[in-house]
C-alpha cells in the first residue's frame, strides 16, 4: 500500500511539473509562432513572380483608369456639345433630342461607374501593406479629379 501511494503521489508531482514546464514555455512558443507567421507572409508576398504580378498590376490599373478618365472627358465633352445646341426649356426638346441626350447621359454615369470602380480597387490594394510595396512612382491614392478635367453642364 505505501508504493502505490508514493507512485501516485510521483505521478502527480510529475504531472504538475509537466505543466508547469509548459506554463514556462507558452511565451516562448508564441513568440515563435508570431515571429514564423511574420516570416511566412514575407515569403509568400516577396516571392518574385507575385511581386511581379502586383507591380504589373498596378501599372495596368493606373493605365485603365487613365483610359477610363478620357473617356469620361470626352463623353462630358460630347454631352455637354449636345446640351449646347438645345434650348433651356426641356418642353420645346423633339424625341429625338430626349433619346440623345438620355443615351448621352448613360454613357457618363457608366463610364463614370467604370472609374470609380476600378478607382477603389486601386485604392483598396494600395492600402494593403503587402502590396503597397509594389507601386514603384504611383500614386497612394487615386482619385476622380486627377484624370477627369470635364464638368456636366446641368442647365
Amino acid at each position: 500500500m505505501g508504493k502505490l501511494f508514493i507512485g501516485v503521489v510521483a505521478l502527480i508531482l510529475i504531472s504538475l511539473a509537466a505543466i508547469g514546464l509548459k506554463a514556462l514555455w507558452l511565451p516562448v512558443h508564441t513568440i515563435k509562432k508570431g515571429v514564423d507567421m511574420g516570416y511566412e507572409v514575407v515569403d509568400k508576398t516577396m516571392d518574385g513572380e507575385k511581386a511581379i504580378a502586383n507591380y504589373e498590376w498596378f501599372k495596368n490599373q493606373e493605365q485603365q483608369i487613365k483610359v477610363l478618365g478620357n473617356q469620361m472627358n470626352r463623353s462630358l465633352e460630347e454631352l455637354n456639345d449636345f446640351k449646347a445646341t438645345l434650348s433651356n426649356d426641356r418642353k420645346e426638346w423633339d424625341m429625338y433630342d430626349k433619346d440623345e441626350y438620355s443615351r448621352l447621359r448613360s454613357n457618363v454615369t457608366g463610364i463614370g461607374q467604370m472609374l470609380d470602380a476600378a478607382i477603389g480597387d486601386y485604392n483598396a490594394k494600395s492600402s494593403m501593406v503587402n502590396r503597397s510595396v509594389f507601386k514603384d512612382n504611383l500614386p497612394t491614392n487615386i482619385s476622380r479629379a486627377m484624370y477627369v478635367s470635364k464638368k456636366m453642364i446641368t442647365q
